[in-house]
């Protein structure tokens, strides 16, 4: 074997190596969790198994994401009862964002060894975020998508050359399936394609730059037929219409706000995220001063990013609503930062000597240290040490599973609430289409959730600090447990879980 390739396949061992490690730490679809108490993940397991069982998307089960956020788990329900198969998906995802952050690392740094040091700590910062909440998100699956176009953005203004008209087609073909996944995220990907055509259109190659806005549209719609195929099937088209649309524009927001207040919201959300990506942004800013200071690309490479960062967060946050984990994606403008501090930590030669000189041994000292810093900083590593008996949903599940062995037709209801994961611990389905009460003002939701309760149509009921006993008389309490409570995955104090049973009549 040649020398450069075993360098090469020693690099990617180390890489994937470390990719393996991070991802298991820090997603609770992990192995090393009991279970991942995040409610978003479990709603989409609730609606994928549901798939499983014959439910038709927004017309037999409603949530607000996109089709190809469900498509994507009901593959993972596939393959495993519980989270190992989002576990699976998770650590792909985890090695193409270390491939494509490596792609453009590689466009400014030359020497493999600071490299591989620069995206270990970039990962580092990634993946321990408070916005990286327990994994599963719909922003964390999108980023390799993103980090692809980037990078072929990055790469064609690095070179001053056209973007293939094949990169185009790909890039197009990426903002269709995350279209059809959270819209929001849209934004930067999106931008890409409108800077692509400006440059092309400033440096007078229009037909080259028509012909892309084309082959985007292609991809684009492509991506697009699968999902589409699958509500005129079903169809349900006006379904998905309906929510993922409509409602999502008009019904998510809790009230009606002036264009004043709105601004205002986003850039709350926008501030707000600093707190939750405080590593990341700590380094976006000397990567537009690296873009600034580019001066091979005459201020390019600076107008690109930053319109591109504009248009993003605009899309992130200009909604009016807030959580923690909007402003995820923005991690890919840090890759400039970590560009910049090397060109700036360039100059000091002894430093850069010394990584030469001792890579191995920098290697056996940083890995190791990287390791305790993601225990010290992630949010969720006390988890690992928790038994099943310290999650109150297990233990109620628990309760359910075993009733289920000597009785036939037995259903469970999560009310007043989002998803617990009930669903997927006992291996059911709901009763009816709105199985949990979403972050949305729809009418509908709420009267389907007091009727199913009032009527008695589920075996039992879980609730989250919620009494249900001058709601109905059909139930009787016959389990609750205190558990430590979190808002936005961070410990705020303890909350209580009820469970109640139907009544024998």
């Amino acid at each position: 074997m040649r020398t450069g390739t075993k360098d090469n396949l020693k690099k990617w061992a180390i890489i994937a190596l470390f990719v393996f490690v991070i991802v298991t730490i820090t997603v609770k679809s992990s192995f090393l969790y009991k279970m991942n108490y995040w409610v978003d993940p479990n709603c989409y397991f609730t609606v994928a198994r549901s798939m499983k069982n014959g439910f038709v998307i927004y017309r037999d089960i409603y949530e607000q994401k996109g089709p190809y956020v469900y498509f994507l788990h009901f593959i993972a329900a596939s393959i495993s009862k519980g989270y190992t198969g989002m576990y699976f998906f998770e650590l792909i995802a985890g090695f193409i964002v270390a491939c494509f952050s490596y792609k453009i690392l590689s466009l400014y740094i030359e020497s493999d060894k600071r490299k591989i040091i620069y995206l270990l700590i970039f990962l580092s910062f990634y993946y321990t975020s408070p916005a990286f909440c327990a994994g599963d998100s719909v922003e964390e699956m999108s980023i390799p998508f993103l980090l692809i176009a980037f990078y072929f953005l990055t790469k064609s203004i690095k070179s001053n050359t056209s973007m293939p008209f094949y990169q185009m087609i790909i890039i197009g073909a990426l903002s269709g399936i995350i279209f059809l996944s959270k819209y929001t995220l849209c934004g930067m990907i999106f931008a890409i394609a409108l800077m692509t055509f400006i440059w092309d259109i400033k440096e007078k190659r229009t037909s080259k730059a028509f012909l892309k806005i084309l082959y985007f549209f292609i991809g684009f719609i492509v991506a697009l037929l699968p999902a589409l195929i699958y509500f005129k099937i079903n169809d349900s088209v006006s379904y998905f219409l309906d929510t993922y649309f409509y409602n999502n524009i008009f019904l998510y927001s809790s009230e009606k706000k002036s264009f004043i207040e709105k601004i205002g919201l986003a850039l709350f959300g926008y501030f707000s995220s600093y707190m939750h990506l405080y590593t990341t942004y700590l380094l976006i800013i000397p990567g537009f001063v690296f873009a600034f200071s580019d001066k091979r690309n005459h201020s390019r490479l600076f107008i690109t990013v930053l319109i591109v960062y504009l248009i993003t967060v605009l899309c992130l946050f200009g909604g009016g609503v807030y959580y923690r984990y909007y402003g995820l994606p923005t991690v890919v403008f840090g890759l400039f930062g970590i560009i910049s501090i090397d060109k700036h930590s360039y100059k000091m030669t002894k430093v850069m000597n010394t990584i030469k000189k001792q890579g191995k041994k920098l290697f056996l000292v940083l890995i190791p240290l990287e390791l305790i810093l993601i225990f010290a900083v992630g949010e969720n590593n006390h988890h690992i040490f928790y038994t099943e008996e310290d999650y109150a949903v297990i233990n109620i599940s628990n309760i359910v599973n075993e009733y289920k062995e000597s009785h036939e037709n037995v259903s469970v209801y999560n009310y007043g609430g989002l998803d617990y994961g009930i669903y997927n611990l006992t291996d059911t389905c709901p009763p009816n289409k709105y199985f949990c009460k979403l972050n949305i003002k729809l009418p509908e939701m709420y009267e389907v959730q007091n009727e199913t309760i009032k009527n008695g149509d589920a075996t039992f009921v879980i609730t989250k600090n919620l009494r249900i006993e001058d709601i109905t008389e059909k139930y009787e309490l016959i389990y609750s447990e205190e558990s430590d409570d979190y808002y936005n995955l961070v410990k705020c104090g303890e909350s209580t879980y009820y469970l109640y049973k139907l009544k024998e009549s």
